[in-house]
């Protein structure tokens, strides 16, 4: 569920943070600095109640799937290619 951008953005418990988009197609390749952020952490992340045990191991490795949260991510200037929605990512 999309959250307000500018809700993220005042939310006093709003982190700062600097997002990186990696380049899907070369692991190598240096990430895209998708600029400074704020990330409003909303909970633990929860897998979807249609995957199978194999599906949660390949997702969460070797990472222990506590570290996984649900998060949303606002830029102060409004971004045209990274729009504001929830996002998954391990913190």
């Amino acid at each position: 569920m999309p959250h307000p951008r500018q809700e993220t953005l005042n939310h006093p418990d709003a982190l700062d943070c600097t997002v990186y988009r990696p380049d899907e197609q070369d692991p190598d390749a240096e990430e895209q600095d998708l600029g400074d952020a704020k990330v409003l952490i909303t909970g633990a992340f929860e897998t979807p109640v249609d995957w199978d045990a194999h599906q949660r191991e390949d997702y969460f490795g070797e990472e222990d799937p506590t570290h996984f949260v649900t998060a949303h991510t606002s830029w102060p200037r409004a971004a045209t290619t990274w729009p504001c929605r929830p996002v998954w990512t391990r913190w």
